[in-house]
């Protein structure tokens, strides 16, 4: 299915990119820093020291441009912990959601939804399709869509850097359009999240101009981290500890008259467990256990600086049904990451270099190419 093409696509650029060991000579010696609860700030408090960050001249590393750091103040940051919305692998509700998709986006069938091998369901007529399966993955797909790994990315819009009312009006509207879209499908489908704009890619494919653009989900005011790092230690994508990014994934693509070749969402959510954390580490306290921990020969520059949650959990098999348990739940621990863009490397999509501080025990994870 054309379905599982985009997602092997993904896919095959985290495994590509994700062989290289992070290096000790930019590694700190302490990986647990002790933190005494003075250290930490109230979360309505955690963006204070903002400006102060950036008037301070750290030695092991340059921060990017203030202007293009957008880190909004959160509703609330919690010891939060995840399940599919669907753990219980109904068929009959996932019958019923895929006609629903249908609804969204018009498209036109005699009533009939087939059962795919028992994993889910699909719609479809001659000119497009929409399916659903255990995953709770909804897509819809016209049939003269063209795919990401037969188009040459010409440019990468960070939307996420820019203030909402600074994008460009030509790609404003099928924006607006899409972040309605998605956090229509995300409610109907039982999940949390809102929905953001995240990055636009411009492709070429033989002469014709594609917009794809990458959405983030976001739990009361922090994004969950759907972008990939470059490099990082082998089994990162293995086990039960394994980064989640790939299922955080939401994508459409538009052609050169903004109508719309393919949706494609992932996973829906809902908590197991949203525990309010009352105080976590500031943006300056994050930079200063940076300053303090990283190995003294290190100079990083960073082009931003986010405030997300990192998923970990069990990456299941999409492909069958055996591969679904649903009781795998998914942790989202509040870090700051402190992020590098490498396009040289980044292959069909955004991939990043990152430093990430965990918002409550002050750890540091480096994600860098040795």
């Amino acid at each position: 299915m054309k379905k599982q093409i985009i997602i092997t696509s993904i896919i095959a650029v985290v495994v590509l990119s994700s062989c290289a060991q992070t290096p000790d000579s930019i590694q700190g010696n302490n990986y647990n820093t002790d933190l005494n609860l003075n250290d930490k700030v109230p979360v309505e408090h955690i963006l204070d020291d903002f400006d102060e960050a950036f008037k301070t001249e750290y030695l092991k590393f340059k921060l990017p441009d203030k202007s293009s750091v957008i880190i909004n103040q959160p509703e609330g940051v919690y010891d939060l912990e995840l399940k599919y919305v669907n753990s219980e692998k109904s068929l009959e509700w996932l019958k019923e959601k895929v006609f629903k998709l249908a609804e969204i986006f018009n498209v036109e069938n005699n009533g009939n939804a087939e059962n795919i091998g028992n994993i889910g369901y699909c719609l479809e007529n001659d000119k497009e399709r929409v399916r659903a399966d255990i995953f709770s993955e909804p897509y819809y797909c016209s049939n003269n869509a063209a795919f990401i790994d037969e188009m040459n990315l010409c440019k990468t819009e960070y939307l996420n850097r820019i203030q909402q009312k600074n994008i460009n009006k030509e790609y404003k509207e099928f924006i607006d359009k899409s972040v309605d879209c998605s956090n229509n499908i995300t409610s109907i489908f039982g999940g949390i999240f809102t929905n953001i704009p995240m990055d636009l890619y411009i492709r070429d494919n033989n002469g014709e101009v594609f917009y794809e653009l990458s959405l983030q989900p976001t739990y009361k005011g922090v994004g969950l981290q759907c972008i990939t790092p470059t490099y990082s230690n082998g089994d990162i994508f293995e086990g039960d500890n394994a980064l989640m990014t790939m299922g955080f994934d939401i994508r459409f693509l538009y052609n050169s008259d903004y109508n719309l070749n393919y949706y494609v969402s992932c996973d829906n959510y809902t908590p197991v467990k949203e525990e309010p954390i009352e105080k976590i580490i500031s943006f300056k306290g994050a930079c200063d256990i940076l300053e303090e921990e990283l190995a003294s020969n290190v100079r990083m520059e960073f082009d931003d600086v986010k405030l997300w949650y990192e998923p970990r959990g069990t990456i299941l098999d999409a492909t069958t049904e055996d591969g679904f348990d649903g009781s795998k739940t998914t942790k989202c621990t509040p870090k700051w990451f402190f992020i590098s863009d490498n396009e040289e490397d980044s292959g069909l999509h955004h991939a990043i270099n990152y430093v990430t501080v965990d918002c409550v025990t002050g750890e540091i994870e480096v994600f860098f190419p040795g």
